[in-house]
Parts: structure tokens; C-alpha cells; sequence
């Protein structure tokens, strides 16, 4: 076992203690040292989209329409649960997208297990201290210039994977006028779960979903979980995490509809290392050393075959 001061001279974790709080936190140093091990938020929700409109369309589905004197003249896209995960979930499945980037095939975010036990989900790119726009293409972003949002990987209600979920970023109307104009969610496939990854509050339910704090430091990405009294591990607005089991692929199933709002972002995911997730980690000194942690896999159930996508000139 390496001694502390060693450990920490060598990059391996720092401890900073939050000023508002006064808690002590332990930074872990992470494998991601460059945007190639990340997932580019913005453009999988663009992705996204378009899997959404494309996949195969029920013969009978209930739509949202306005209308004036019983004459129907606008009418907007309405797409249930069940339609949003089964785009979730084609994108993982190259047969039923064929040709989608491979980074927009992992999920979300990039998803650690860190020897804590946490497992946290780290998402880049959206949310109230991302810009409208990168000021370069994502994969020649430096790590300093984005910005990160990391969560607990499941979800506090029944232990969903929100790694398979769905992430939204939407313009805040109670937050104009503000620093935080943007909100960023993730929804959980297997309920409808939604959380803001910011605060981690649920939205229409009562639950608290676990943030860590993310901060870039000697060319790597540091995730921070509480550290008091000789032990250490999770997040804000949770207790101290035991071993955690592995997420579990979610159920086709859902409870309500949902709407998404339009939005222009950086498209530029090619299968050359864009946003690809690749294994990463931390160690820390002074407890059991642990090996690099690899990123959480959970088996997929599937109760149907794989629908096909329709084939869709667009532009990635």
C-alpha cells in the first residue's frame, strides 16, 4: 500500500474541502485524459432525434393538435415512452442503425466505477455551464474547456441504469436573465424517472438523485466523492456508498408521453475517437489499492427483436 503523501504527489487524488459546506472531499483521478474518452451530450441528442423520427411508426398512435373552430391547422409530434426508449435502445444495436457514429452508440455519458464503490455517470456538454455553442469542433476541445455534470449511474427509485436513459437540455424560462439559463435532465428508462443533473432534483417526484463534483487537474478528469473519518464514498444528497451492483438494462416500458424541444449542437461525431467511452477510473492511497476501474456493463433484456431503422439521407 503507498503511503498518502506519495499517492497524492503522484496525481493519484487530492482533497479539497467545499466552502460552502466545509465537507471534505476526495478527488480520484479518472483514465480520461483527452474528449476522445468522452460522449459529446449535445449531439447525442440530436442523434437522438433523428432515431426517434425514423424508427418505424405504429399504424395507430395518439397525437397533440391545435386547432381553431374544429379545423385542425398545426399539429406537433408527440412521441410516448415506449417510443423513446425503443430509440434508446436501436441506437445501441448497430443492425437497427446502421451507420450511426460509434459514439453515439455508448450511452449517454461515460459511466465509472470508482474504487469507492460509486458508480457515477459522467456527462459533457450540457447543462447551465455549457455555451450555446463550442467555440471549436468537440473533439479539439481541450479537457479545461468543457463542462462536466457527474451522477450517480442508477437511478435512486429501483435501481435503473440512466446510462440507457435519454438526457434532455432545455432553456430554463424560470431561469432567464440568470447564469443558468439551461437545465439539463436525464430521464430514467424504466419509470419515467426524471432528475436535473445539476441539483439532482427530481422533477415531479420526491427523490434526490447523487452528484459528485468534477474538476480537470494535471491533464485528467478528478471525480470527487465525500471522505470523513478514515472512510470514503458518495455523492451530495447521499450516503456514503457500499459496493455497488451493476446497472441492469431496462424494461420496455413507460408511464407518460413526453416532448423535446429543438435545439442546434455540434454534430461532429465520427467513428474516429469523437466520443468514444473508453475504460476509466481511479486509485487512491491510504485504503486497499484498487486496479483502474473499467466502465459498468449490464446485460440486455430484450423482449423483442430489434425494429430497423428507415433508411434517411441526413447529414452527421
Amino acid at each position: 500500500m503507498d503511503a498518502p503523501g506519495l499517492a497524492a504527489s503522484q496525481g493519484l487524488y487530492f482533497d479539497e474541502v467545499d466552502q460552502q459546506t466545509g465537507e471534505p472531499w476526495r478527488f480520484l483521478r479518472t483514465n480520461i485524459t483527452e474528449v476522445a474518452d468522452l460522449t459529446n451530450g449535445r449531439a447525442w441528442i440530436q442523434t437522438f432525434e433523428h432515431v426517434l423520427k425514423n424508427l418505424p411508426k405504429p399504424r395507430r398512435a395518439l397525437g397533440i393538435s391545435l386547432s381553431d373552430s374544429g379545423d385542425p391547422r398545426y399539429s406537433m409530434p408527440a412521441y410516448g415512452v415506449k417510443q423513446r426508449n425503443d430509440a434508446a435502445k436501436a441506437m445501441r444495436e448497430p443492425e437497427a442503425t446502421p451507420g450511426l457514429p460509434d459514439g453515439a452508440r455508448r450511452g449517454v455519458g461515460t459511466q465509472l466505477k470508482l474504487p469507492s464503490g460509486d458508480e457515477v455517470l459522467l456527462v459533457c456538454n450540457i447543462g447551465p455551464n455549457s455555451p450555446a455553442e463550442l467555440p471549436r469542433k468537440f473533439r479539439e476541445m481541450p479537457l479545461h474547456e468543457l463542462s462536466f455534470l457527474a451522477v450517480a449511474a442508477k437511478c435512486p427509485h429501483q435501481g435503473g441504469c440512466l446510462n440507457e436513459g435519454e438526457i434532455k437540455d432545455v432553456e430554463d424560462i424560470a431561469s432567464m436573465g440568470t447564469q443558468m439559463p439551461r437545465r439539463a435532465i436525464i430521464r430514467c428508462p424504466w419509470h419515467n424517472m426524471q432528475f436535473d443533473l445539476h441539483s439532482g432534483e427530481g422533477i415531479g417526484n420526491h427523490l434526490q438523485l447523487a452528484r459528485y463534483p468534477v474538476r480537470v487537474a494535471h491533464g485528467a478528469v478528478y471525480i470527487g466523492v465525500r471522505f470523513q473519518n478514515g472512510t470514503f464514498g458518495g455523492g451530495a444528497g447521499y450516503p456514503a456508498a457500499a459496493t455497488a451492483a451493476p446497472c441492469i438494462q431496462p424494461l420496455d416500458s413507460g408511464v407518460a408521453p413526453g416532448q423535446e424541444p429543438s435545439m442546434d449542437v455540434d454534430m461532429d461525431m465520427d467513428g474516429g475517437g469523437a466520443c468514444q467511452s473508453n475504460p476509466a477510473g481511479s486509485l487512491c492511497s491510504g485504503f486497499p489499492p484498487a486496479a483502474m476501474a473499467a466502465p459498468a456493463h449490464g446485460t440486455t433484456r430484450s423482449r423483442s427483436p430489434p425494429r430497423q431503422l428507415r433508411q434517411h439521407r441526413t447529414m452527421f
